[in-house]
């Protein structure tokens, strides 16, 4: 099941739905086609403004009514569940996009995942009423006993970290992915 399909719009959607039909073998799918971000807070950054249309793994909201038409539109394309990015490296979307997005997704009976890796982020996302915590790496006490008290999942993600590590440039990069996978509980 993967959370997001990295830029190839609603294919993963269509793939899913040629397996189901028996037009292609393949295994059983839930997808999550393009997660939802706040404008400036995912990749690619740095990219010119002028360059339009470039496919991202993410669809692009400011605002609460922009993030409940980009849940609909996700609904309505078809998604089994939908990713959402609570944080990057600093909180982004804002409680109440958060929110107006899960209550979008669970009123059509699906799930939302939502990247969070810092505490504000994570207590962000539970109190818009996450169902599951993606990374949460950098999740301090408090984050982590507000997860176990609301009975959401935790899915670590420890894997990225250990790639991270072993594909380091140099040390200091090394030392301080090692610093994150030995916060992760890891290594």
């Amino acid at each position: 099941m993967p959370l997001e399909n990295e830029g190839s719009g609603f294919a993963d959607v269509a793939l899913r739905d040629a397996i189901r039909q028996g037009l292609v073998e393949g295994p059983r799918m839930l997808v999550a086609t393009r997660g939802i971000a706040t404008v400036g807070a995912y990749h690619p950054f740095g990219t010119s403004p002028d360059v339009k249309d470039l496919p991202t793994g993410a669809q692009f909201v400011s605002g609460v009514e922009e993030a409940r038409r980009a849940a609909r539109e996700q609904l309505g394309q078809g998604v089994d569940l939908l990713k959402v990015y609570a944080d990057w490296a600093t909180p982004t979307l804002t409680v109440d996009e958060l929110r107006v997005i899960i209550g979008e997704v669970h009123k059509a009976k699906r799930k939302v995942a939502v990247h969070a890796m810092t505490p504000e982020g994570i207590r962000n996302a539970l109190a818009a009423g996450a169902d599951s915590i993606e990374h949460g790496h950098n999740a301090d006490r408090a984050a982590l006993e507000l997860i176990r008290q609301k009975g959401v999942f935790l899915v670590p993600t420890v894997g990225i970290l250990e790639a991270l590590v072993d594909r380091a440039p140099d040390a200091a990069m090394r030392t301080r992915f090692v610093a994150r996978l030995a916060g992760a509980g890891r290594r």
